[in-house]
C-alpha cells in the first residue's frame, strides 16, 4: 500500500540540538547547586519530555523549579547551536515533492519544538506538529500517533514512523505504524535492535524512495 503520511520525531532524528540540551541541562544543574553532568548521560536521558528528562537529575520537589530554569535557558539558547541531521532536509523536499503528508511527533514541549522548527526554516514542510503536551499519554503511549492518524483521516497502514530511540520503535508498534529508526540519537544500537523496529537506519541519507 501506497504511504501517504509521513510522520518525525525531532531530536536525533531530523535535529541534532544536544549541544543546545547539554548546555541548558548543566546551566540547570549549576543553579540548582548540583554538579555538572557528562554529556553523554544528558544526550542518554532526552526523549522522555522535559519532566523526564528532570526526573533523571533531580528529586521529585526540585523537578518544578528545575523544569523551569532548563525551559527558560533552553528557549534562549537554541538559535545558532542546532542543526538539521544529515539527510533530513533533502528527505523532507523529496516527500512535499511526491505530494506526502508530513508531521513532527515529538515529547518535546510545544514551545521550543515550535522554535526548533521555526529557527531551521523547515515549517512550511509539516502540515501538522503534535507534542506529547498535546496528547493524554506522551510517547512511548500511541496517543500522539493516532491523534495524527485521525486528524489526517489516514489508516496505520498508510503512514510512516520516523524516530531515532527504542521508545519510538515501541510507539509506531503499538500504533500499527511501521516503524524506521535512524541510530543517530539517544538510544544505543543494541537497544533499536532490542526494540525491533520495522527499519533501521545508520542515516537518513539511507531513506528508501517513498512509494
Amino acid at each position: 500500500m501506497t504511504k501517504k503520511l509521513f510522520i518525525f520525531d525531532l531530536d536525533g532524528t531530523l535535529i541534532n540540538a544536544y549541544p543546545a540540551i547539554v548546555e541548558s541541562m548543566n546551566h540547570t544543574l549549576r543553579r540548582m547547586n548540583h554538579p555538572e553532568a557528562d554529556p553523554e548521560r544528558i544526550i542518554r536521558s532526552v526523549g522522555m519530555g522535559n519532566d523526564g528528562l528532570m526526573k533523571k537529575f533531580f528529586s521529585d520537589e526540585e523537578v518544578p523549579e528545575a523544569r523551569q530554569i532548563y525551559r527558560e535557558h533552553h528557549r534562549v539558547n537554541l538559535s545558532g547551536k542546532i542543526s538539521l541531521l544529515p539527510g533530513a532536509l533533502a528527505l523532507l523536499r523529496n516527500l512535499k515533492a511526491k505530494g506526502k503528508l508530513l508531521a513532527v511527533a515529538s515529547n518535546r514541549p510545544k514551545e521550543t519544538a515550535s522554535l526548533l522548527i521555526q529557527i531551521l526554516e523547515i515549517e512550511p514542510y509539516f502540515d501538522r506538529v503534535l507534542t506529547g503536551e498535546e496528547v493524554a499519554q506522551p510517547k512511548p503511549a500511541p496517543d500522539i500517533l493516532v491523534a495524527l492518524l485521525d486528524y489526517f483521516l489516514v489508516s496505520p497502514e498508510e503512514a510512516v514512523y520516523v524516530g531515532d530511540m527504542d521508545i519510538d520503535a515501541e510507539t509506531g508498534a503499538a500504533a500499527g505504524v511501521k516503524t524506521v529508526i535512524v541510530a543517530t540519537g539517544s538510544s544505543t544500537g543494541a537497544e533499536i535492535e532490542a526494540a525491533r523496529p520495522d527499519l533501521i537506519l545508520n542515516s537518513l541519507e539511507d531513506f528508501p524512495d517513498p512509494e
